[in-house]
């Protein structure tokens, strides 16, 4: 953690933008490449059964959870009312860069 921001500055100067993103997709696929090799994750017994209820029928039993519990739908409320008053300066924002 020390040491990359000195990598990343020196390749800064020294190689194009493209080049360094190159490098990232490089040693991430390094890095995805030796989880897959090394790393044995058993699957679960749960998501080897068949499952019992379908789709729609879980998000029903959701909804109808949220809607019964007053905390929990002041929160979905709130966060809704938060996201759309957020979401127009998120995507306005880089109109202001210029």
């Amino acid at each position: 953690m020390l040491v990359s921001p000195m990598v990343s500055g020196a390749l800064l100067t020294m190689a194009s933008i493209e080049t360094i993103f190159f490098i990232d997709v490089f040693t991430a696929a390094i890095a995805i490449i030796a989880l897959f090799v090394f790393l044995d994750v058993p699957v679960h017994a749960k998501a080897l059964q068949k499952q019992t209820t379908s789709y729609f029928s879980d998000l029903q039993q959701g909804l109808i959870y949220i809607k019964n519990h007053d905390f929990i739908k002041q929160f979905f409320v709130f966060f809704a009312f938060f996201f759309v008053l957020v979401a127009p300066a998120a995507f306005l924002t880089p109109l202001l860069s210029h």
